[in-house]
């Protein structure tokens, strides 16, 4: 009888065993706050977390570099809480984004970064060179108005240049813009007195005054057109 019950002890406890192991914790529900400004050690930017469909966190926004440099770097992603967040938005629309504007001369943007928002690098005097990544569909108005970028050209994933996005630009020279733009709205390009080469698809090519709106070499027509493939 003691067998027995042994046996039957000892299968009972295999049996919780294997029931054990086939459970798994569940995750952890993110909690990380939406729509407050954020910052994390050793990161050298304030950001904003945006919420994904089901209302929790899910990217992130870059709201004040606050490192004085002269080369920014938008990193892919931030960390936050123990969770990492991809970074598609630079800027929030209202100010400059960066801490000491005169000082930056060139940024980069990662390959996350979608939206270039209203003023995100207005006025920075001595931004001279912007690398655009490559998922860049929307610059935002006045995003790089007054700054000293020579040469813009854009990935194949712009979509829309919204008006006064390079605004007073006076030591631009050239424009690349691809295939696939959607929207170029008037005076994207107003007063680049410089501007003396520009690509832009064929479908915009009677609106080409409007875009390029007070820019001397269009006014007076000597400006270079090209037309991409």
């Amino acid at each position: 009888m003691k067998k027995i019950l042994a046996f039957a002890l000892a299968l009972a406890l295999v049996v919780i065993a294997l029931v054990s192991c086939g459970k798994t914790t569940p995750p952890q529900e993110n909690t990380d706050p939406v729509g407050k400004e954020l910052s994390a050690e050793g990161v050298p930017f304030k950001f904003f977390l945006v919420a994904g469909e089901n209302g929790r966190a899910a990217t992130a926004t870059i709201s004040t570099w606050m490192e004085i440099t002269s080369t920014i770097t938008i990193p892919e992603t931030v960390e936050y809480n123990g969770h990492t967040y991809p970074i598609t938005v630079v800027g929030m629309g209202q100010n400059i984004m960066v801490d000491s504007p005169s000082t930056l001369t060139s940024v980069s943007f990662s390959k996350n970064v979608k939206t270039i928002s209203d003023r995100a690098f207005t006025m920075c005097v001595n931004l001279s060179k912007v690398s655009f990544g490559e998922s860049v569909e929307t610059i935002g108005n006045m995003a790089f108005s007054g700054t000293a970028i020579t040469s813009v050209v854009l990935p194949d994933s712009a979509r829309k240049i919204v008006r006064s996005a390079f605004f007073g630009c006076s030591k631009l020279d050239s424009v690349m813009i691809n295939n696939d733009i959607e929207t170029l709205e008037d005076m994207a390009f107003g007063f680049c007195s410089s501007i003396t080469t520009i690509q832009i698809p064929r479908s915009f090519a009677d609106r080409i005054e409007g875009i390029f709106s007070g820019c001397a070499k269009v006014v007076d027509g000597t400006v270079r057109v090209l037309y991409p493939n």
